[in-house]
């Protein structure tokens, strides 16, 4: 009896593959996504776990980060594809709407082709985190650039954002607290001097 160690293994590319698709595997939290790829990838294993191994080269990159309302591009790019990371955009560089620039570590995990989630930060001296107004968000909303950090983790459908920044100029952050609240509910922002 012939015993199999893989069903399928074959190498294929995409060459200007539109990257608005990825708004039809990530619904919600992303738009206006712009931009093209091309890719050398292999394709392998078994059906019930399937393997993946490759690299994306990204051109012309756009995409709005819906909650925070900001607005982030990048001329090029090149996205490692792996059997952790769907796409691995570690040590890529990608602009604000003001021209400032933050470092990527991360990106979109997945177990076999399925489950995929974020594991991606971002890291600047200076860049803008947050531009939203009361009707984007009634939680907390303003205009937030400066040095720090963002990290999103967690499924596209319940994802989680921890921002560890220092505001710079012109940072203005609201937190409308009702008579029925008081400012001891408020647990998802840590004040520090």
């Amino acid at each position: 009896k012939i015993k199999y160690t893989q069903d399928f293994d074959f190498n294929f590319q995409l060459q200007n593959y539109p990257l608005s698709m990825v708004e039809y595997f990530i619904p919600n939290g992303i738009s206006d996504t712009k931009g093209s790829l091309n890719s050398d990838l292999r394709l392998y294993g078994r059906l019930k776990e399937p393997k993946i191994l490759g690299e994306a080269n990204v051109s012309d990159m756009g995409v709005t980060i819906d909650y925070l309302q900001t607005r982030y591009t990048a001329p090029a790019g090149v996205l490692k594809i792996n059997n952790e990371f769907l796409f691995d955009a570690s040590e890529n560089v990608i602009y604000d709407a003001l021209g400032n620039t933050a470092t990527i570590t991360g990106g979109i995990r997945h177990t076999a082709l399925k489950k995929l989630r974020l594991d991606v930060s971002m890291r600047s001296d200076e860049f803008l985190f947050l531009d939203t107004d009361k009707k984007d968000n009634d939680i907390y909303y303003g205009y937030a650039k400066g040095k720090g950090e963002v990290i999103f983790t967690g499924s596209f459908q319940k994802t989680d954002i921890a921002i560890n920044a220092v505001t710079g100029k012109g940072s203005k952050l609201n937190i409308p607290i009702s008579y029925e609240q008081d400012a001891s509910e408020v647990k998802f922002i840590t004040f520090i001097q």
